[in-house]
């Protein structure tokens, strides 16, 4: 007896994307940030981060994004750490323009850096105008001042496109 063969068809679905959306160029995280500590402050990062649902390295970058959001003379900052788009006065023009706002925003500041530092944050960073984000985009420069020294901007520029050297 000969047997039938029936090739199966097989309706399958298209294939799942795999990992992340692809992501604008601006969105790409660039920079890496290297971090020495003690086997024991790993653990307890290790730990929090678990708690939180969060990969170790995730949570410490929340944990620097929102002190960096909290401190009132710093632009906003998205989810990634990105400067926001200005959207309305900058951070040192906010002192006039809304002073109470800018007042709670730094006495909430101030109480967290006592509380994790043990001293309040200076009030001459507050009134002292060179204490804010210095870049043209969220800061109190001119739009055409990038507030870089063109020596030191060169000097960047030329390091960047040499080759790293490895010890």
């Amino acid at each position: 007896m000969k047997e039938w063969f029936c090739p199966m068809v097989s309706k399958a679905l298209p294939p799942k994307k795999r990992g992340p959306a692809a992501r604008d160029a601006n969105d790409i995280r660039h920079n890496r940030l290297t971090l020495r500590a003690h086997d024991d402050l790993m653990k307890l990062l290790s730990l929090r981060a678990s708690e939180a649902g969060l990969s170790r390295s995730a949570y410490i970058e929340r944990l620097l994004i929102n002190w960096l959001r909290a401190d009132p003379r710093n632009p906003k900052l998205d989810n990634m750490g990105k400067l926001s788009p200005a959207t309305g006065p900058t951070p040192f023009d906010a002192r006039t323009s809304d002073p109470l706002r800018v007042a709670e925003r730094w006495q909430r500041f101030s109480q967290a850096r006592e509380l994790i530092f043990g001293q309040n944050a200076p009030r001459t960073w507050f009134e002292d105008g060179d204490s804010y984000w210095p870049a043209a985009v969220g800061g109190h420069l001119e739009p055409d001042d990038s507030g870089d020294d063109p020596k030191e901007a060169e000097a960047r520029r030329q390091a960047a496109k040499r080759p790293r050297q490895r010890y």
